[in-house]
């Protein structure tokens, strides 16, 4: 089970200029994901697509999973890291894994400071 305690933000200046509907800076990225691991903290990388129904992960997101989020369990493989993508009115979810990523159910979508789940 992982439970989700905190939603950080990527601020203004986190996104950079580049090919995809959205790109950020991987230092910011790693920078954010090592205070995780310094707390004894997970991440889960959750951006949205603006659908309905079970969304997918993009190969631009897909990258950024295996180059990013999933390097992360090197890091501290006690806690979980992976990543999250969220429909209109749905999610799908991986978490990294000795084997690469598993996927795992959201359960129960919560609102975080002005973040609404579907």
């Amino acid at each position: 089970m992982i439970v989700g305690v905190r939603v950080q933000r990527f601020p203004d200046e986190a996104y950079v200029d580049g090919p995809d509907g959205a790109n950020f800076a991987v230092p910011w990225l790693m920078n954010a994901l090592d205070e995780a691991a310094n707390s004894n903290a997970g991440a889960l990388l959750c951006h949205q697509h603006s659908h309905r129904g079970k969304p997918d992960f993009s190969g631009t997101d897909q990258r950024t999973n295996d180059r990013v989020m999933a390097k992360q369990r090197l890091v501290n493989d006690g806690v979980p890291f992976g990543a999250m993508v969220v429909s209109l009115d749905d999610f799908r979810a991986l978490v990294a894994a000795a084997s690469g990523f598993d996927e795992f159910e959201v359960k129960l979508p919560i609102a975080f400071e002005g973040f609404e789940g579907p």
